[in-house]
């Protein structure tokens, strides 16, 4: 399901075609960020979106909270309809 007023076609499915566990988002001053999905540790509305990685890499976008957690759920969606588990591509990282 996607949040009223999105854009069509959604911004996460454009820019980030390697590698694939990663989103799109763009920073404030309008210029587009690759963001590995897995490193995502929370997201607060400040009234700017800040991101907060695992490695402790901040980040100012555009996006709002609902939108990155639709970015997010349809990067895991696509990994389970290719048949791959999320939980270990985000504990193992990318095998190949």
């Amino acid at each position: 399901m996607r949040p009223r007023g999105l854009s069509s076609p959604p911004f996460w499915h454009a820019t980030c075609s390697y590698p694939t566990d990663m989103i799109t988002l763009t920073r404030l001053n309008g210029a587009r960020l690759c963001v590995n999905a897995f490193l995502i540790e929370h997201l607060e509305e400040t009234p700017d979106t800040v991101v907060t990685l695992t490695n402790g890499h901040r980040f100012l976008v555009q996006e709002s909270i609902d939108e990155i957690i639709v970015a997010a759920a349809s990067f895991l969606a696509r990994l389970r309809e290719d048949g791959a588990n999320p939980i270990t591509i985000g504990q193992l990282g990318r095998v190949r």
